[in-house]
This record gives C-alpha cells, structure tokens and sequence, in this order.
C-alpha cells in the first residue's frame, strides 16, 4: 500500500508471470483448436467461393471450347489450394512447435 497525500492509499496488485502464463495456457487449451479450425475454415470457404464464381461466369466451358482438359483444370485447382494453404499449414506448424503455445505437448524428434 502506498499513502497518497490526500489521505487515500493505493494498492498496487502484481501477478507472477507464471500464473499469468498458466492463464493463458488455460484459456489457449480451450479455445485454441476452435482458432486454428477458424482459420483452415476461412482458407477453405474462400477456394469455394472461387469456384462457385467461376462457375457463375461459366468460366470452365469457355476453357473447354479453348481446349482446355479437364485433367489440366483440375490440376490448376489443386495448385491453387496447395499454394494457398501451404504457407499457411506451415505457419501455424511452426508456431505450434516452437512457440510454446501448448506447454503439455510431446512432440517426438523422429
């Protein structure tokens, strides 16, 4: 406590970084997969409005009056989602090995 001149005092209330951290781990563990779900989620409903808009636009057939194969088309899909979420997948492997998001985890170096 600390007495200020107008007579009142003041508290100051300070937390061990580690219960803090032991908070935020807590909270983490409950909410975090529902995070990591929200963002695959989001990665994915954007590649289906893409296909649903080059659908709308009838995009496929003029590519096939082109001379486009399906086989192609479908390759050029599949790229397009690896591409991206590839930077993706690998960000979120990185933080969740070497951040030390979930304390608990084993991970195995085999």
């Amino acid at each position: 406590d600390v007495d200020l001149p107008t007579g009142g005092s003041i508290e100051f209330v300070y937390e061990a970084p580690g219960e803090t951290r032991a908070e935020f781990y807590s909270i983490l563990s409950i909410f975090g997969s529902l995070l990591f779900l929200c963002i695959f989620t989001y990665s994915m409903a954007t590649i289906v409005a893409a296909i649903v808009q080059e659908k709308e636009t009838m995009m496929k057939d003029t590519l096939r009056i082109a001379g486009l194969r399906d086989f192609d088309w479908c390759i050029s899909w599949f790229v397009y989602a690896v591409a991206k979420n590839l930077p993706l997948c690998i960000a979120v492997a990185i933080i969740s090995r070497y951040g030390h998001i979930f304390p608990n985890q084993t991970v195995s170096e085999t």
